[in-house]
């Protein structure tokens, strides 16, 4: 268990803040759009973090954008989605609510079945979402949702 002060004190509100005091484990479910070796590698070392039980969510098709292999998500809590699957809205959110998050994090506003998490109820989990590219309400970044 973690040390309050210490490196492995993990940075969190106080609702999640008092169940780690209890030793409960905060649930994190990361929705990712394409594996690569940096983050693959970010993922294990955050599951292997104390007080966190993490699920991640990632394409398993390589792209001419990621030409990672497959492989990289081997010993660790991703579930790799096919091309059908990662389209899939009910089976995403399905996977998600399986493992009762109280964190939901998503890469960007580009992926409908992503970003339709934020509009459905989670339990109360909290959404964290993060982009290379700032939200400035165009009418593309509207319609992106809607691809």
């Amino acid at each position: 268990m973690h040390q309050r002060g210490t490196s492995d004190e993990i940075d969190v509100s106080p609702r999640i803040r008092t169940e780690l005091d209890r030793g409960t484990r905060v649930r994190i479910v990361i929705c990712w759009p394409h594996l690569s070796g940096y983050m693959a590698a970010c993922w294990r070392a955050l599951a292997q973090r104390p007080g966190v039980d993490l699920r991640v969510l990632a394409w398993s098709t390589p792209t001419g954008d990621a030409p990672f292999d497959n492989a990289l998500a081997e010993n660790s809590p991703v579930r790799l989605l096919d091309g059908r699957e990662r389209n899939d809205a009910a089976l995403i959110a399905e996977e998600v609510s399986r493992h009762r998050p109280d964190v939901i994090a998503i890469a960007g506003w580009f992926h409908a079945p992503y970003v339709g998490l934020a509009l459905r109820k989670q339990r109360g989990a909290k959404f964290l979402m993060g982009m290379d590219t700032p939200w400035r309400g165009t009418l593309r970044q509207r319609l992106a949702p809607y691809k």
